[in-house]
């Protein structure tokens, strides 16, 4: 519970950047409209290779992540956009709290700051495992924005509070070696079919720890 409350409490400040109502509305629209347009325009079945560098260059790994878009669709194709547009590349880990989460996604490297907009909530029923890829808000459920969180392990406190859109489905051990000063190299958006072939979608879901659920749910891939 109290780490829950930490939680809330520190992601407060991340809607901080985001102007006035006004101006906030007309970028949310014209970003759904654009995100979701251009995702289905350039992927069939998008996975993100998320590559981590430490804090003095010397190492970098990847991990695979999958995509919940039909439970997200709005968190999924965000990601998306700003992972495209370079917005994450180069970012810092600044938050690691030992067998709780890792959190980054800030423009100014620390606990507040956006893309100057927000995204509306879209609570769904996928449970906060380990590597489990979700959106962090503010108090405001339609608060997020660019700041994202990976759950170090489960928790379920977290379940239907915040939009969980992504699952680590390659390398999840990764996350353990992550500290606070480590950085985002890069977040490539590839195609499912040139990384696992033609059986990509049984390939994807018998990687996820989700699979007990999902094993025989097409719709958990974009479609």
């Amino acid at each position: 519970m109290k780490k829950i409350i930490i939680f809330a409490i520190i992601t407060m400040m991340i809607a901080s950047c985001t102007g006035n109502q006004a101006d906030k509305t007309e970028v949310k629209d014209e970003i759904k409209t654009q995100t979701e347009a251009n995702m289905e325009q350039t992927f069939t079945q998008p996975i993100a290779v998320y590559i981590w560098q430490n804090n003095d260059g010397t190492k970098e790994d990847t991990m695979i992540i999958r995509f919940y878009n039909e439970q997200a669709p709005g968190h999924v194709a965000n990601f998306i956009k700003l992972a495209m547009s370079g917005f994450y590349n180069g970012n810092k880990i600044f938050r690691v709290e030992p067998g709780f989460v890792v959190q980054t996604g800030s423009p100014t490297d620390e606990n507040s700051g956006g893309p100057g907009y927000t995204i509306d909530a879209e609570f769904n029923s996928i449970k906060h495992l380990k590597g489990t890829l979700a959106m962090a808000r503010a108090m405001d459920p339609n608060s997020a924005g660019s700041q994202y969180y990976f759950t170090l392990a489960p928790q379920p406190g977290l379940d239907n509070k915040y939009t969980v859109f992504g699952q680590i489905i390659e390398n999840v051990e990764l996350l353990d070696k992550i500290k606070i000063g480590d950085f985002v190299k890069e977040i490539k958006i590839i195609e499912a079919a040139d990384h696992y072939g033609d059986d990509y979608i049984n390939i994807i879901n018998s990687k996820d720890i989700h699979k007990s659920e999902t094993q025989n749910d097409k719709s958990v891939i974009i479609d």
